[in-house]
């Protein structure tokens, strides 16, 4: 029999819908995906498949498979993904997009930014802006009555001020407001853009576009100024971000880079850095506010482990177990990368099935995450399961609020460590509860995993 017979044969041995099935469902699927993702896996198990376009399409959510495409054999799959070349439409060939010999010589350039030896000023920053947030609320509650606030907005502005004062260490707080309402607008404009069924309409197309570049050409304007101002400053020798790229494109460091490069990157961490922690944020904010008494346990323990000190430093941070444990439980329930795509460079066998090069493999931490042979009541908010003294541990790639293996977030022990850092803060001077009458915030499956039309609690001093 000829081997593309035989591959034929093995593709179409994965379950799954047909793709008229999956055409008179398709406004939904655009308006619904994570239903769409959970009703299809429910149907038709931890691998299924599909057709679309002629593209061969396959979901698969066990951790062993996923461990096989992320690590086991990651050289066989890249991130030539329209997932990915979409998102490059705004960060270009950063480390989030690109593959091959430029991500592995930009990633170990970078690394050194990301070292242990910069979390104790990233605790202390993350500590001293979530502070600072928290006494400008307090000033907007004279009477401590609580105010109604859109805690997501809020955490977007506060991730950004983070990122720029501890990867950039520029005093551009007066852009902070107009970079995120920039990037979270040109996020928004590529994902519907590439969601819009029927396509647009060509005035439509035309106008978004502009919109779009206009953008593009602000946040642009933002990256330039950072290196201009910096070139300016002669820096040398640190080890921030920042510093790091300039001197790869002034021929100090290698991998020597071009400017378009140290661009593409700075972008890169603009996006990634401040809307996946903020995202976090903001839905481990609304568990809290639901949950009265794992915030008072909270407080207690930031209480016990603090005492009077006035502000958290990393030495304290190892203490604060339910603090951490709420965070990681947060993003089990909502990872904000909620959709992970690989297509296959050369032909693999996941779950028995024979994977031809050129699929598309699809993995959603969202559906992962809930997966109920690995977690327990999965759809339970329970920070109790990642206590290690009273958890058992799930399989290591039945959680990916971060991906894994050699494509594991570059910043993932930075993005934990700030999330506690804000979080004890808030949770330490802010009393957060649910605003009643309001409805619950509804998911969008965006970029990251976005409260459709914010996020509102009513917020109000703990003491």
């Amino acid at each position: 029999m000829p081997v593309q017979a035989l591959l034929r044969r093995s593709v179409a041995s994965v379950r799954g819908p047909s793709s008229f099935e999956l055409l008179t469902k398709l406004h939904r699927i655009k308006e619904a995906p994570l239903e769409f993702l959970a009703e299809y896996t429910r149907d038709y198990g931890d691998l299924w498949g599909f057709t679309v376009g002629g593209q061969e399409v396959v979901f698969v959510n066990h951790p062993d498979v996923v461990r096989r495409v992320l690590l086991d054999n990651a050289r066989s799959y890249s991130k030539d993904t329209f997932q990915y070349r979409q998102l490059a439409r705004i960060t270009g060939d950063g480390l989030l997009t690109s593959d091959g010999e430029v991500w592995f010589s930009h990633r170990r350039l970078l690394q050194n930014a990301f070292h242990p030896k910069h979390y104790a000023e990233l605790v202390s920053i993350a500590s001293e802006e979530a502070h600072a947030l928290s006494l400008h609320l307090h000033s907007a509650d004279p009477r401590k009555s609580g105010v109604i606030v859109d805690i997501h907005s809020r955490m977007l502005r506060l991730a950004m001020r983070i990122l720029e004062r501890m990867f950039f260490s520029e005093d551009s707080s007066g852009e902070v407001s107009q970079l995120v309402e920039d990037t979270e607008a040109a996020l928004d404009y590529i994902v519907q853009s590439a969601l819009q069924i029927p396509p647009l309409s060509l005035w439509t197309q035309l106008r978004g576009s502009r919109g779009f570049k206009h953008r593009l050409r602000r946040i642009d304007c933002f990256v330039h100024c950072l290196m201009r101002q910096h070139q300016k400053g002669n820096a040398r020798g640190a080890t921030k971000l920042l510093d790091l790229l300039m001197a790869a494109l002034e021929g100090r460091a290698e991998p020597a880079m071009s400017e378009h490069q140290v661009r593409d990157e700075i972008v890169t961490l603009i996006i990634a850095g401040h809307e996946t922690v903020a995202t976090a944020l903001s839905w481990t904010l609304y568990l809290v506010a639901q949950h009265s008494d794992i915030q008072e346990a909270m407080r207690a323990e930031l209480s016990q482990v603090l005492g009077a000190a006035p502000s958290l430093t990393l030495e304290e941070l190892p203490r604060l177990k339910l603090t951490r444990s709420v965070v990681e439980e947060a993003l089990r329930l909502f990872p904000p990368a909620w959709l992970i795509t690989r297509r296959a460079i050369r032909e693999d066998v996941l779950g028995g099935h024979i994977i031809p090069a050129g699929t598309l493999v699809v993995i959603s931490p969202y559906i992962l995450h809930r997966h109920a042979a690995f977690w327990r009541e999965p759809e339970r908010f329970d920070p109790m399961r990642f206590d290690p003294l009273h958890a058992k541990t799930p399989p290591r790639f039945a959680y990916l609020p971060f991906g894994a293996g050699p494509r594991l977030c570059i910043g993932h022990q930075f993005a934990m460590l700030e999330s506690v850092a804000v979080l004890a803060t808030l949770v330490r001077h802010l009393r957060f509860s649910l605003v009643p009458g309001y409805p619950r915030p509804r998911m969008q499956a965006r970029v990251t995993l976005q409260p459709h039309g914010g996020l509102w609690l009513q917020v109000q001093p703990a003491q």
